[in-house]
C-alpha cells in the first residue's frame, strides 16, 4: 500500500470531534497540524512517513565485504592473542628452568655463549634471505630467456608479458626444472596439442589461399588415399619445430580432415 494514501486516509477518517478533541488538548500543536491538513496544492511540509526522509537502501555487498573483513581482523587478532600467550608461557618455563630467554637455552644446547648463539642465528638468517634473493633473480633470469625462445619460436603471442602466463605454466616449469628439459621441449611436452592444431590451422589458412589456382578434385589431400608431400612435411616440422614424424602427421591429418 502507497504510504501517501494511506497517510491521506488516516486524516480523511478523522471526525470533528477528534479534531476538536486534539485543538483542546493539544493547543500548541495547532498551528503545526494546520499546516500538515492540507489538501496537497501549493507549498507544503511533508508529512511524516511520506517517504522523503526514509534511509537509503543499504548496498548488500559493501556489507557482506565489512563483514567478512570485521570477520577476518577477529581471526588475526585472535592468533595474535594466542601467539601472545604462548610466548608468555614459554617464557615462564624457561626462567623456571634458569634462562634469561629462549636464546640463552639454544646457546647452552650447543654448548656457546648467548652472544655466539644469536650472532650464529643471525648468520644463518642473512645466508638464507641471500639464497633466496640469488634464487629468485636465478628464476626471473631463465622466465625472462624462456620466454623470448618461445617467442622466437612463434609458440606464444609477442604480447604475453611473463612466462607465468602462457598455457599450463605450472607443468611447464615442472617440466624445465625436474626433467632438464629445454624451452621447446617443455613448452611442446605440455602443449603438444595446441601446437598442432595452429600448425593445422596455418597449413589449411595456406591452402586456402591457393583454391583458385588448384580445382577441387586436384587438390592434395581432396581424396581419401592422398599423402602428405615432401614439402608439406617440411612445412610443418617447421611449424612445429620439430622432427617428429607422429607429431608432423598428426598436425597434417587435423588440416586435411574432411
Amino acid at each position: 500500500m502507497d504510504e501517501n494514501k494511506e497517510m491521506d486516509e488516516l486524516f480523511e477518517d478523522e471526525t470533528p470531534e477528534e479534531s476538536a478533541a486534539e485543538e483542546i488538548t493539544e493547543p500548541e500543536t495547532e498551528e503545526v497540524d494546520d499546516g500538515e491538513e492540507t489538501d496537497g496544492k501549493g507549498d507544503e511540509p511533508a508529512a511524516e512517513g511520506d517517504g522523503k526522509d526514509a534511509p537509503e537502501k543499504k548496498d548488500t555487498g559493501k556489507d557482506e565485504l565489512a563483514k567478512i573483513k570485521e570477520e577476518l581482523d577477529a581471526l588475526r587478532d585472535a592468533r595474535a592473542a594466542d601467539k601472545k600467550a604462548a610466548d608468555a608461557r614459554v617464557s615462564a618455563l624457561l626462567k623456571s628452568m634458569g634462562y634469561a630467554d629462549e636464546d640463552s637455552y639454544w646457546a647452552e644446547k650447543k654448548g656457546i655463549t648467548p652472544e655466539a648463539y644469536r650472532k650464529q642465528k643471525s648468520d644463518e638468517e642473512a645466508v638464507a634471505q641471500a639464497r633466496q634473493i640469488v634464487s629468485q633473480q636465478k628464476y626471473a633470469k631463465m622466465a625472462a630467456e624462456d620466454l623470448a625462445v618461445l617467442k622466437a619460436a612463434g609458440f606464444i603471442d609477442s604480447d604475453v608479458d611473463h612466462i607465468g602466463k602462457i598455457d599450463n605454466a605450472r607443468q611447464y616449469a615442472e617440466y624445465r626444472e625436474n626433467k632438464d628439459l629445454s624451452p621447446i621441449e617443455a613448452y611442446r611436452a605440455v602443449n603438444g596439442a595446441k601446437l598442432e592444431e595452429r600448425a593445422a590451422q596455418a597449413a589449411r589458412s595456406h591452402a586456402g589461399g591457393k583454391d583458385h589456382l588448384t580445382p577441387h578434385r586436384s587438390r592434395p589431400g581432396a581424396n581419401k588415399g592422398s599423402v602428405m608431400s615432401a614439402a608439406e612435411r617440411e612445412m610443418f616440422k617447421s611449424l612445429l619445430h620439430t622432427d617428429d614424424d607422429k607429431a608432423v602427421e598428426a598436425a597434417w591429418k587435423r588440416a586435411h580432415a574432411q
